[in-house]
């Protein structure tokens, strides 16, 4: 007898620990990844809607009172306009006014003055932006990472500099070698090495030089090796204005009012926070990177150790997933150009001594583990000075990166010539 199958339901209970993220826990995860470009776009949009939100002042010579000639204030009729789609902004203003020395409170300014100090406190915002990153710089940075001959790199620096911004030169190969006076060879050569670099906003995964306005800076320490120190005004400094603070804590503050403020001045500490934690795990990563990338910042790619998130996150107490987003879309000014935090976080190889070295020749500091960008940096280079009628298949190029003590095999090589656009051996003559 044949049982024909049923469906049933039923219903259990199942206790589980979730961490569901609230709407705060969200937005302070994307501060933390968002690039630093957007991010100032963002603060200065919460400055013009938040009321209690201020900017501090960036160090520097006090800004000279207002002359008592001076003409009417442009601004000083618009003021009702700054708060726009707040419910009781109005009354804030009225009970500003209020605040007239009552309640040890200081009396604020005539309402010209304040409209034009939020004008200049603005305009000092906007002016402190750095420009973004120039191409010349971006080639230039790229181009400190390659090892030249002389000729080929000042003809290469002549050619960049002679770009425009849409990364144009009109010269030709011989022109540049008169101009740079260079062998035409050499001419020829900064080229093909230029016309290979990377003209995009932002580089791949190759670990190239990004298009980032940097936050910090990588410097020699005064006890020797490298610290890392914020870039001043790369981000602004905020806090929650004194006579809003003290507006909602009087008990004469209508509750309406006083609830208005305590939602904004809750959303600009939150802010606050948000923008130093921010600070502070980006500096603590660029500092350990500044201490574990000694090699790299004296020496060049050659000398970048791998590294993983996980092996960040344990030196710091920070979980991975953390060091991800605070690396990601940051840069640091470092001693070999602009790089992105990324290229500090590659896996690697292990590096063994040349085979033709002696005893005792090999360099103690090659010794260990190097970045697999390292043995791209040097597979690029062996394809660059190969003969262009017999250019190197991937075995030979593996062979050749095993007698620069880089031991990887054939396929290897072919994902690493892949992964930087290099075609293979038939299709490079």
């Amino acid at each position: 007898m044949e049982t024909t199958p049923r469906l049933e339901l039923s219903q259990g209970q199942e206790q589980r620990q979730l961490q569901v993220l609230d709407a705060r826990q969200l937005q302070s995860l994307r501060i933390m990844q968002k690039p630093l470009q957007e991010l100032r776009e963002e603060i200065r949009a919460e400055l013009e809607t938040n009321p209690v939100l201020e900017e501090i002042p960036a160090p520097g010579p006090e800004l000279a009172a207002p002359s008592a000639a001076a003409g009417p204030d442009e601004d000083a009729g618009d003021t009702g306009n700054d708060r726009a789609g707040d419910d009781y902004s109005a009354d804030i203003d009225r009970y500003e006014d209020a605040l007239s020395g009552e309640g040890g409170v200081e009396a604020p300014s005539p309402s010209s003055a304040a409209a034009e100090e939020a004008s200049d406190r603005h305009a000092r915002f906007v002016e402190s932006l750095p420009d973004r990153v120039s191409l010349q710089s971006r080639l230039l940075a790229q181009l400190a990472e390659e090892d030249l001959p002389d000729p080929v790199r000042r003809a290469a620096e002549y050619l960049v500099g002679s770009m425009d911004p849409e990364g144009r030169a009109d010269l030709s190969a011989e022109e540049l070698a008169r101009a740079a006076g260079v062998s035409p060879e050499a001419a020829e050569e900064a080229v093909r090495t230029v016309g290979e670099f990377d003209f995009a906003p932002a580089r791949g995964d190759d670990g190239g030089i990004a298009f980032l306005v940097p936050e910090v800076a990588i410097v020699r320490a005064p006890g020797g090796g490298y610290t890392a120190e914020p870039l001043p005004g790369s981000l602004p400094g905020l806090r929650i204005a004194k006579m809003y603070r003290a507006l909602a804590d009087r008990p004469g503050t209508p509750a309406d009012a006083r609830k208005y403020l305590a939602e904004k001045i809750r959303s600009g500490e939150f802010w606050i926070g948000a923008l130093d934690r921010r600070r502070e795990t980006v500096l603590k990563i660029a500092r350990e990177i500044a201490r574990l990338q000694a090699p790299f910042f004296d020496h060049g790619l050659a000398r970048l150790k791998p590294m993983t998130l996980a092996e960040m996150g344990a030196i710091l107490g920070l979980h991975e997933t953390t060091v991800g987003r605070a690396i990601d879309n940051k840069s640091a000014l470092t001693p070999q150009g602009t790089c992105p935090l990324r290229l500090f976080f590659t896996h690697g190889v292990k590096k063994a001594p040349p085979p033709d070295a002696g005893e005792g020749e090999s360099d103690a500091g090659d010794a260990g583990d190097v970045s697999s960008l390292a043995v791209k940096a040097a597979l690029r280079r062996l394809v660059r000075g190969e003969s262009p009628r017999h250019p190197l298949s991937d075995q030979a190029l593996a062979d050749a990166l095993r007698g620069q003590g880089y031991p990887v095999a054939r396929r290897t090589v072919a994902k690493y010539r892949e992964q930087l656009g290099i075609p293979p051996s038939h299709l490079r003559k």
